[in-house]
This record gives C-alpha cells, sequence and structure tokens, in this order.
C-alpha cells in the first residue's frame, strides 16, 4: 500500500479537483476522490492526510461514492 504521503503523477491534482466541481461534486468530494486517483485502496485516515481534510468530512464525502 502506498504511503499517505504520495505524490500522485496523474496531472494537476487542483485543476482535476476544479474540474469535478464544475460538473455539480462538492469540494470535499472532489479532494477526496483525486486523493485516490493512483488506484491505491487508502483508509479514510489516509484520504484525510491526502486530501488535506478532517475525519467528518471524509466520511461525508465517502457516503455518496460508496452508494
Amino acid at each position: 500500500m502506498a504511503s499517505a504521503s504520495t505524490t500522485f503523477t496523474c496531472g494537476n491534482t487542483d485543476e482535476i479537483a476544479s474540474l469535478l466541481q464544475t460538473l455539480g461534486i462538492s469540494r470535499i468530494e472532489s479532494l477526496s476522490i483525486v486523493s485516490l486517483l493512483d488506484g491505491e485502496p487508502r483508509t479514510s485516515r489516509e484520504i484525510e492526510k491526502v486530501a488535506g481534510l478532517h475525519q467528518p468530512e471524509v466520511s461525508v464525502a465517502m457516503r455518496p461514492l460508496n452508494e
């Protein structure tokens, strides 16, 4: 499993998150999605670190993605 400090090589993550937001995805969900782009499984704690979010935000963001 990759460490939570993994640097993504799939492009500008801020730009990707902004593009997702133009599609109507919330900022928190966008940041969470971008944190998963390298395809590595991540715990909610790792998503928090990579995306710069707090645990409650990650939980809220993951809820619709799990549906």
